[in-house]
């Protein structure tokens, strides 16, 4: 078998450079405004899945695999979001909103001194608890619509 001289001059892109090369180009088409944030990531799925066909490491217990997992991630996603939801009504229904209101309102503080307990309260609740279980003690301690702190929110 003959060698040509082409072939040994030719670079050679070990795969992180093939897959970067495929991360630019999405994030260079998403910058330029060639297409959106979900199209861009489209364009990475699918230049994914080019690259695992152009290695042959796309088998088929390997699609399976990444769907289950899919599938595992999505169910623990939904539980979290039932449960915090199932929270959400618990305090609705024990009163606790307006309890808290009450108890804010006592204290006769600042707006700025209510959003900055807010944030101490996030703080605090954010290092064991999902965001979405942290929305009725935050709309309760304000006392005003929930459009005022939308900044405040994580």
């Amino acid at each position: 078998m003959r060698r040509h001289l082409a072939d040994e001059t030719r670079p050679r892109l070990d795969p992180a450079a093939r897959v970067s090369g495929g991360d630019g180009k999405m994030m260079g088409g998403i910058y330029v405004g060639f297409f959106t944030a979900t199209e861009g990531a489209a364009m990475g799925a699918f230049g994914a899945m080019v690259f695992a066909l152009s290695r042959r490491a796309l088998t088929w217990p390997t699609p399976y695999a990444a769907l289950l997992e899919r599938a595992r991630t999505t169910s623990m996603l939904f539980m979290i979001l039932i449960g915090a939801l199932i929270f959400a009504e618990f305090a609705n229904i024990a009163t606790m909103p307006s309890d808290l209101k009450s108890w804010v309102t006592r204290f006769n503080v600042s707006p700025i001194m209510v959003v900055a307990a807010i944030c101490a309260v996030y703080v605090a609740l954010g290092t064991a608890m999902e965001e979405l279980s942290m929305i009725p003690p935050s709309n309760a301690m304000s006392g005003r619509p929930s459009r005022y702190f939308g900044g405040v929110m994580p």
